[in-house]
């Protein structure tokens, strides 16, 4: 027992009480320091963002001017090498290196990305011009983006469609190779039947004479205390084949004293013999 009863405040559910709507005044004061906020922030965030471009714009510059002042440095050294040269044998075919020397930079798409980077969302420019060439830009962006999307659906979809053509083909290989195989399985059961039905006469007249065996004829043989080789052997397989561990001839001679000896060998299933029997 808790000692609660049914009427304990525990018990209750806490109704959701919704928070007091803001009046208006409040809203609105709310609302301009949010902007002013999120404009000393952005103004921060873009402040920052471009001093790294013009960081990233400077060092390749350095490098490039670099490059130029080692290229004319070693070209230089070069042609003044093959002009003394020449001076000296008064031999020479070529330049020993190409002096011509050019930026090569993808300025019209550089200049488009450096004039259309980043935007403020929510905010609005002045210049209509700028802001259409953004949005312009924007909606490239996001074209670009849709197409690549695209592409590597496509892509997916020919992968699919090459495996789902090397699956076909492999099946109908398969299914040639089956069909190869159930001609050659009929073959050979025809070949068996033939066989069968070849040996079923002799079968049905070796049942007919097994069936005349007497107990007798049978008794005769049992009695033998020291059968003929081909006897032992031909009555041990047979004992063997239909189940019976011999042994010697005194086995023998207790499967010969059954009187379902014969039966057995008229009802035996040649489908119950084991492989290892068989051999």
């Amino acid at each position: 027992p808790t000692g609660k009863t049914p009427d304990s405040s525990s018990d209750k559910e806490v109704e959701y009480v919704p928070p007091p709507k803001k009046d208006m005044k409040t809203q609105i004061e709310e609302a301009m320091n949010k902007l002013n906020n999120d404009a000393n922030l952005t103004k921060n965030e873009i402040r920052k963002t471009f001093m790294e471009f013009k960081q990233k714009i400077t060092e390749r510059e350095m490098r490039l001017l670099h490059d130029v002042d080692t290229t004319v440095d070693k070209k230089t050294r070069l042609l003044q090498t093959q002009l003394e040269y020449v001076k000296d044998n008064g031999a020479a075919t070529e330049l020993a290196v190409d002096p011509s020397m050019k930026l090569l930079i993808e300025k019209p798409e550089i200049l488009r990305t450096l004039i259309t980077a980043g935007w403020v969302q929510g905010a609005s420019s002045d210049n209509k011009e700028e802001q259409e060439m953004q949005d312009r830009e924007r909606r490239r962006r996001q074209l670009t983006i849709q197409q690549y999307i695209t592409v590597e659906k496509l892509k997916k979809v020919t992968i699919h469609e090459r495996e789902c053509k090397t699956k076909r083909e492999d099946s109908m290989v398969l299914s040639g190779e089956i069909e190869v195989e159930i001609t050659n399985i009929n073959v050979r059961t025809a070949k068996c039947e033939a066989e069968l039905a070849k040996a079923k006469p002799l079968l049905e007249e070796a049942k007919k004479l097994v069936s005349t065996i007497s107990k007798k004829q049978l008794d005769e043989i049992r009695v033998l205390k020291k059968p003929p080789a081909v006897v032992e052997l031909v009555m041990s397989a047979v004992a063997v084949i239909l189940g019976n561990k011999i042994k010697s001839w005194r086995d023998i001679q207790k499967v010969l004293s059954n009187s379902k000896f014969v039966p057995s060998i008229m009802n035996f299933d040649t489908m119950t013999l084991k492989k290892k029997t068989r051999e």
